[in-house]
């Protein structure tokens, strides 16, 4: 009997220490990713999640709506749909990928014109259905006549955005209007910073593979050096910052040519995102480089319970403030689009009269030429 006591008392402290353990491992893992992140508001808020809710979403079933992209790092799918869950139960929805890539939208037979969004998992919708994201509730509600495409990818930032809006101005006829949808913290997925690689390329189930677009500035060039992965990640600091400003301004105003060669309007919506504002320099680079730009930094938009993104709540309140804007009025006023080529109007004409700006020194040489190594407006709210 004695010897069944001390078996049982054995495991007993077997198991406690066990449990101690795991309690330190999880606290030394925290204080790692809050270390390793110091800086990315995302992840910061993410490291409040119990760590098993990650482990618990690597486990489920892949959405399955990504594939590896050599450009781009990864992209849609097309003609794809996956089943979304999230991990403390704030939502379970399906995502639909059209034959273009874009998550789906009601289309008119006859459109007079296409918009084209392009963004991130805000404008994509993450969490909500189709019918709820912003893009699907103007072109359902406001341009009925209208073919909007939502162009937009979880985790892309400008520098994705900049590089699906060139291949679609060059392998389809151009849209009659291009909205780059833009959060703050775009700056921190444009170049190489560690953590945001970490992250973005953690969210990658099991035998799917991603990578993260490499852009360069330098000598007041902005180049494309291909698809990069973890390895490539660069430790936070104020080098690394100044730097995400900097190709951040180049890549707008890159954006900004690519869609003047075809005269196209180019529009950046404004939303706001958890923790830093807009560096000066961004607003300073759309002043100058006379992109109209639409402020919604100030809308009060709920998220959900457990998860930062915006509900469907906050994706209809985005989708009546753009609406109700100048970017409903250019949408509007589109016609044939054989009549604007021919007969740019008022509005067009003015936008391809702006020049290049003269930079403050913070933003010098943000203007610069593009090059391939592997190529305003504020309305009251």
């Amino acid at each position: 009997m004695q010897q069944w006591y001390r078996l049982a008392g054995r495991c007993l402290v077997a198991l406690l220490a066990a449990a101690l353990a795991c309690g330190l491992a999880e606290i030394a893992l925290r204080v790692l990713y809050f270390q390793r992140h110091a800086g990315v508001p995302l992840a910061l808020m993410r490291s409040a999640v119990p760590l098993y809710e990650r482990l618990v979403a690597r486990a489920k079933p892949p959405v399955g709506i990504w594939r590896w992209d050599s450009e781009i790092g990864y992209d849609h799918i097309p003609n794809s749909s996956g089943l979304h869950r999230s991990a403390r139960g704030d939502f379970s929805v399906r995502y639909t990928i059209d034959d273009l890539g874009c998550r789906q939208n009601p289309l008119p037979l006859l459109p007079r014109g296409e918009v084209l969004f392009i963004g991130d998992s805000v404008t994509f919708g993450f969490g909500v259905e189709d019918s709820q994201s912003f893009p699907c509730l103007l072109a359902r509600n406001a341009w009925r006549d209208v073919a909007v495409r939502n162009r937009a990818v979880q985790g892309w930032g400008t520098a994705h955005g900049y590089l699906a809006m060139r291949r679609w101005l060059t392998r389809r006829a151009a849209p009659d209007l291009v909205l780059y949808v833009m959060i703050p913290h775009h700056l921190q997925r444009n170049y190489l910073r560690a953590s945001w690689l970490d992250e973005v390329l953690s969210w990658c189930p099991p035998g799917e593979r991603r990578g993260h677009p490499h852009f360069e500035w330098e000598g007041g060039e902005l180049s494309y050096r291909g698809v990069v992965g973890p390895e490539a990640g660069v430790s936070d600091s104020l080098a690394l910052r100044n730097k995400e400003v900097a190709i951040t301004c180049a890549l707008l105003t890159a954006m900004n040519n690519e869609t003047r060669r075809r005269n196209v309007p180019l529009v950046v919506i404004l939303l706001p995102g958890p923790g830093r504002d807009y560096p000066p320099a961004v607003i300073q680079t759309l002043i100058g480089q006379g992109i109209r730009y639409l402020d919604l930094t100030p809308l009060d938009l709920p998220s959900f319970a457990n998860d930062p993104h915006f509900n469907a709540e906050g994706q209809s309140r985005i989708a009546a403030s753009i609406a109700g804007s100048f970017v409903g009025d250019l949408v509007r006023s589109i016609g044939d689009r054989s009549e604007r080529r021919t007969a740019p109007r008022q509005w067009e004409k003015a936008s391809a009269a702006t020049q290049t700006p003269e930079y403050p020194a913070d933003t010098a040489n943000h203007a610069g030429r593009m090059t391939d190594q592997s190529g305003h407006h504020r309305p009251g709210n």
